[in-house]
């Protein structure tokens, strides 16, 4: 059900993900998840390299008090790496409820196929159903990947752990709604098949 994704539909799927808007011109401009990543190492960095400068710092005669300066540079940093992290829990909540949304549509149609469906209308309506799921197939598969890779910075950068382990048990309830899905499609087009 499905052969390997190109690296340009992965590319499309990433960006999209990543993507606040629909716009397609927005699509070009949007960073990689990597990209989220280097910026975030470096705001951490800057967090590291505050923690471990002095609080004052004595040039000949003259004290400089390095603390206003410390907290105003830690307190900036810490904005910046919690935007970051709080962009990127959105886009994995929305992507999350999009799927979600998905599979509400499609697990009551799946499951209603018993195999004794043989008027030519209701077997439309199951293949129009194989095809929306076997369609959608890689695109899921490949946010799955990015959700996860996201839920992995997020547990690193992330200053709310709470969110981060709510948003891990959706994700993890989600995609095994996905699996769930993709088994029953199989069993019904067994059951569908001749007998």
């Amino acid at each position: 059900m499905g052969s390997m994704p190109t690296a340009e539909l992965i590319d499309h799927v990433e960006r999209s993900f990543l993507c606040a808007t629909n716009d397609k011109q927005d699509l070009q401009k949007i960073p990689l998840l990597q990209e989220f990543e280097n910026e975030m190492k470096i705001y951490q960095a800057c967090l590291s390299d505050l923690s471990l400068l002095p609080d004052c710092w004595n040039v000949q005669w003259i004290r400089i008090d390095l603390r206003p300066i410390k907290q105003t540079l830690t307190s900036l940093s810490h904005k910046w790496l919690w935007k970051f992290c709080d962009y990127l829990h959105n886009q994995t909540s929305e992507s999350l409820n999009n799927v979600d949304g998905f599979l509400g549509a499609m697990e009551p149609e799946i499951e209603s196929i018993s195999g004794s469906e043989r008027d030519t209308e209701t077997f439309m309506k199951i293949m129009r159903l194989f095809n929306s799921v076997s369609g959608k197939q890689q695109e899921v598969e490949i946010r799955f990947e990015l959700m996860r890779r996201t839920l992995s910075l997020l547990k690193i950068y992330s200053s709310s752990n709470e969110y981060e382990f709510i948003l891990n048990d959706k994700y993890q309830t989600i995609i095994n709604r996905w699996q769930n899905l993709k088994t029953k499609v199989m069993q019904a087009k067994q059951r569908l098949g001749p007998t």
